[in-house]
Parts: C-alpha cells; structure tokens; sequence
C-alpha cells in the first residue's frame, strides 16, 4: 500500500507481471489472441525518495564492538561477524558451527532464516540468489571471538543442564542456548547495547551499509565489495550501498569554481 489508500509502485509491478505471464501463456495455448497487459500503460507514480540507511564510520563500529566486548555482551560475537562480513541478518542467524572452518580461515554462506514478528518459529532457506551462495574469508580477530563463543555455549550448556537447549547448532543463540526464533528480537537487544554505547541508532540492516561504505572509502573495489555481500552485479551495491557514490565530491565543485575563475 502506499499509504494513502492505493497500491505502491511494486505491488502493481508485480501484479502486472502474474496476469502478463498468465496472458502468455493463454496466447501460446490460443486461448486469447494476444497478450493484452503489454498493450497497457502502466500507471504513473510519484518518484519516492528512500530516505538513507543509518550507518555507522569505521570509528563508530570500533566503539560499538569495544563497548561490547568490554562489558561482556552475549552478542559481541553476532557484531563480530555483523561488521566484519557484512552478512544479512538472516544469513548470520542462520549460521552453524559447521560452516566455520578454522584450518581454511573461511566462513561458508549457505543458507538464511526467515520468520516474522508475530511469527515465532523459523524457517531456514537457501540462501537470497545464487550469488549469495558464498565463502568468505575470516581474520584471526573473527576467529578468536568465534572459539571463545563457542567455549562459552559449552559452559553454560553444562551449568544450565537440561535449562539450556542443545537442540540446534547455530552461532548465534540466547543466553539460554535458544536460536532467535523471532528475528526482530535481535534488534532490541542492539538497539540497547547500541544506546548504552553511546551510539546513534543503527540496524542490523544498517551494519551491511556500513562494511559497504567502510570499504568503499577505503578503495576496496566495488566488484570486491559486491562478491562480499553477495550480489549478483556490482550495480545492486552502488544502487543500495554505497551513499558517498551519491555526494557530490568538494573537488568536484572546486575544478567548476576554477574553471569558471569568478574573482
């Protein structure tokens, strides 16, 4: 819905694009004569702006994963992996403990969890396209954080006994052992530690802006970054990722001031 009583740009799009196939496949079986959804018009829409993504400077990352390590956070290890892979929130909920090879240094991306707020339980899936479908390399740094997550799933598990649940293997749990059946559980919790920290507030969605960006600015080319986050064209990563792309540089509007030369 687009809010005010009509159907959005991409509702229509896509509804267009069900009775076209179905049009199709009437005129191939000459049922109809021809396809009548390309001979309309699709309806004008006003242009809606999205407004940009919070993200965070490499600065403001540090200080979120120093504040969190520092006092103990039981997700410091989901921020980990959040800012140091720029996985989709559902492909790091998704992650078990067999997709990390320690030997290889590399972390395998294969599938993703979905489920909704009212939703509970989970479904896990193969993973966005194809080109999600990923391995990704992991430092020392990530691999730390990883073993001593995994050595303290396995003390609470022996001190909470039957409290803690041991029947899933994924990275990320609760305190408890329990997978994040409601996926925007996790949310609150970084709302909170990102508040504590001092933070302005920030997604998980927001973290993916941010390893884009942080790389971006630091000269990582956009075919790199796009393998990273799994997109199938580096055009889906200058599109949705990358914000400075869509500054003008002061370089830019000082060689038009030069060039102009107004004294």
């Amino acid at each position: 819905s687009n809010r005010s009583g009509g159907l959005c740009y991409k509702t229509v799009k896509n509804i267009r694009g069900v009775l076209s196939s179905a049009c199709e496949y009437a005129v191939k079986n000459k049922l109809i004569r021809y396809n009548p959804v390309t001979e309309s018009v699709m309806p004008s829409f006003a242009l809606k702006i999205k407004e940009d993504v919070p993200e965070y400077t490499a600065e403001q990352a540090k200080q979120l994963l120093e504040y969190a390590k520092e006092h103990d956070s039981h997700i410091y290890t989901f921020l980990m992996l959040a800012l140091y892979t720029g996985l989709r929130k559902g492909e790091l909920l998704a992650l078990t403990w067999d997709d990390i090879d320690y030997d290889k240094k590399i972390l395998r991306v294969n599938k993703s969890r979905t489920g909704s707020r009212k939703v509970v339980t989970s479904l896990v899936t193969t993973p966005k396209t194809a080109s999600s479908n990923r391995k990704i390399p992991i430092n020392d740094s990530l691999i730390e954080a990883l073993k001593t997550e995994k050595k303290k799933q396995e003390e609470m598990a022996l001190l909470l006994g039957n409290g803690y649940d041991r029947s899933n293997n994924y990275v990320i749990r609760t305190v408890i052992g329990k997978p994040y059946a409601n996926l925007s559980a996790i949310n609150r919790v970084v709302n909170r530690l990102t508040e504590k920290a001092g933070l302005p507030h920030c997604t998980i969605h927001g973290f993916r802006h941010s390893v884009a960006s942080i790389l971006d600015g630091n000269g990582v080319p956009l075919q790199d970054i796009s393998v990273l986050l799994g997109h199938e064209s580096t055009t889906t990563t200058e599109r949705i990722y990358i914000r400075r792309k869509r500054t003008a540089k002061v370089e830019t509007i000082n060689a038009l001031n030069n060039a102009l030369n107004l004294s």
